[in-house]
């Protein structure tokens, strides 16, 4: 896959491996059915929220995705919580 003029397509890419990448760590570390559910939110955020508003030639839009990176994390973070919980 060639990303030169593509950026969107970079960035979905990187997702995906994020996203395969959490539910690796769930597997491994033997997370309850909640875990994956609520992946399901980190899903929304990043491609119908970061990817649709990305427009790498606007930056301010680059910014506002950027900044919404500490949510990402945050649904991260939740989703780690509740897959502990049992």
């Amino acid at each position: 896959i060639k990303f030169k003029n593509k950026p969107k397509n970079f960035v979905t890419t990187c997702y995906i491996f994020l996203i395969f990448s959490i539910l690796i760590v769930g597997i491994l570390m033997n997370y309850n059915y909640f875990f994956y559910l609520s992946i399901l939110i980190t899903i929304i955020h990043l491609f119908f929220y970061q990817i649709k508003f990305f427009n790498s030639k606007n930056p301010l839009s680059c910014l506002k995705v950027f900044k919404s990176n500490n949510i990402t994390g945050l649904i991260i973070f939740c989703n780690i919580l509740v897959g502990k919980i049992s």
